[in-house]
């Protein structure tokens, strides 16, 4: 049990930027975990590829694959392609509610943070009954990454970067329209 870790860890809330970085804690984690919960926590690097090392991974690793498939029915059907997917022996209903909200926002962004609070919710059940164990630091530090993926995003880069991208798009149209 790690009662005294968990319990000096700050709150995390998506949207606001977190107090620690994951090098942060997992530097936590390097003193107060043995070699083999070292090994099973760390395998996990963020993203959607979740490792068979631990229950919450495993769980997170199931939870992705049908949230994945559903967004991809959801594109199918936009798209006038119709496939039914197997639904899985769990069935996450409030992912459909989910996607119903990102599918009506025009903003890319506001539609990923709709799907990472899908992602949120889903660990919270799991925290259920796991205050101060091995699955509790597993769920922390994936929320941990959730929130840190948003702490890079700020208005003034993305403007740069959606100016750089405009300019090389014209740039090579400019480009083939003059070799035409």
């Amino acid at each position: 049990m790690y009662y005294f870790l968990i319990a000096s860890l700050p709150l995390l809330e998506i949207g606001v930027p977190a107090p620690l970085t994951t090098a942060d804690f997992d530097e936590m984690l390097e003193e107060a975990l043995p070699e083999s919960g070292r090994r099973a926590i760390f395998s996990y690097s963020g993203g959607a590829g979740f490792p068979d090392t631990c229950r919450v991974y495993r769980e997170m690793a199931a939870f992705e694959t049908f949230l994945r498939t559903r967004i991809a029915q959801k594109r199918a059907e936009r798209a006038g392609i119709s496939f039914t997917p197997a639904d899985p022996e769990t069935y996450f209903s409030e992912v459909d509610f989910g996607l119903a909200q990102a599918s009506s926002c025009a903003n890319p962004l506001e539609r990923e943070f709709i799907v990472d609070r899908l992602r949120w919710a889903h660990l919270d059940e799991l925290a259920l009954g796991h205050d101060f164990d091995f699955d509790a630091l597993c769920i922390y530090r994936v929320k941990l990454f959730i929130v840190n993926k948003y702490n890079d995003f700020r208005k003034e880069s993305g403007t740069v970067n959606f100016a750089a991208a405009l300019e090389k798009t014209v740039g090579a149209a400019d480009k083939s329209v003059k070799e035409a």
